[in-house]
């Protein structure tokens, strides 16, 4: 009978230790995936707004404002990829609108920062194959078109047949193909391209919502990324003012350039194989906010 109480005891210790170890990995990968939001939305803010200084003002005296301001439009980024995760809680992709508004307000915030613009001056929203822009200031709307995702969209149709429910329901184009030709051109059945998203049409609920979360964020890491523009903003605008056509154009035309895909791959070089795929820090970061579970990097 002491045998078996000891046996006992040992069990519930070592649950215990599992369990009180697991919660401390959940803390520190969320952690990780914070303060890595918020340095990101400081250090793109910080940059910009001394590119982007007035004439008039000295480059050093827009950090401290640069700082604070893109860390908090960071800390907003990280909130609308978590929100992605009610996706799969309720198997429900009508979280996909919260999670890209929420997502859109901490990105203006840090792109406006970045212009040397007040953080609140405008609303910055890439939505399906377009970027939609209100100024509060001059109370002005603007919608462009966004061609590399206008071109995602191409090309996703070669692999899948749209569906517009879904799309509507996930702010967020959706295709769905068939398990065989998927399995035959890519590594999975379920992937982003370019702010659109393919996924398997047989998947049952459960599944659908849960990989539709992950690449739910891994669109808002794509616009994540648009931020770059801002540190590009005096070059474009003075090549632009010297070619009449191009500004014409850029008045319809959002450039969302896929600078994520260059980081991306170097981030994959540390991936050598399937277990430790996420090592590379967006699947890591998609992985742990989609399915609110600790993820194993090897």
């Amino acid at each position: 009978m002491q045998r078996v109480v000891v046996l006992i005891l040992c069990f519930l210790f070592l649950t215990s230790n599992n369990k009180q170890k697991l919660h401390a990995n959940i803390i520190n990968q969320e952690t990780q995936i914070v303060l890595t939001n918020i340095a990101f939305g400081a250090i793109i803010a910080t940059i910009g707004s001394i590119i982007n200084h007035a004439n008039d003002e000295h480059w050093y005296k827009t950090i401290p404002k640069a700082l604070w301001q893109g860390a908090l439009g960071g800390v907003v980024t990280y909130l609308g990829k978590k929100t992605a995760y009610l996706i799969r809680k309720e198997e429900n992709l009508l979280y996909a609108w919260p999670a890209r508004f929420i997502h859109a307000a901490g990105q203006s915030m840090i792109e406006n920062v970045a212009l040397n613009k007040n953080f609140w001056e405008s609303y910055k929203l890439d939505l399906y194959f377009t970027r939609l822009e209100y100024n509060f200031s001059s109370n002005v709307f603007k919608a462009r078109l966004a061609p590399f995702a206008l071109g995602g969209m191409i090309y996703m149709a070669n692999y899948g047949k749209l569906n517009l429910e879904k799309s509507l329901l996930g702010a967020t184009v959706v295709f769905e193909g068939k398990f065989s030709k998927l399995r035959e051109n890519f590594p999975s059945t379920y992937f982003h391209r370019y702010k659109s998203i393919m996924m398997w049409d047989e998947a049952v609920p459960n599944v659908y919502s849960y990989f539709f979360s992950h690449e739910l964020i891994h669109s808002l890491q794509y616009t994540d990324f648009m931020s770059f523009n801002a540190l590009l903003n005096k070059p474009i605008n003075k090549i632009s003012n010297q070619f009449g056509l191009m500004k014409t154009i850029l008045e319809y035309v959002y450039l969302d350039v896929h600078y994520m895909h260059l980081v991306y791959q170097i981030q994959h070089l540390q991936v050598n194989s399937d277990e430790q795929y996420y090592r590379n820090y967006f699947e890591f970061e998609a992985e742990r906010l989609s399915s609110g579970s600790d993820v194993e990097k090897y």
